[in-house]
């Protein structure tokens, strides 16, 4: 079963965005928001880059 880049890049964000909002969050005191905030923003970085690389795959093979 072949995963698609952007399942795979939204997991990656999601998890490394959780991980930066965890310690900022400890850090600050304020857990519940910078978690919020770093897995947001992790989900749409993750989107953004693997749109990108769906879209590159795509061209490359309309171009074969």
């Amino acid at each position: 079963m072949k995963t698609s880049k952007l399942a795979f890049s939204v997991s990656i964000g999601l998890v490394i965005g959780a991980a930066i909002g965890v310690i900022i969050g400890a850090a600050t005191g304020e857990l519940a928001l910078w978690l919020a905030i770093g897995i947001g923003c992790g989900i749409a970085l993750g989107a953004g880059v693997g749109g990108t690389l769906e879209g590159k795959d795509r061209k490359k093979r309309e171009t074969e």
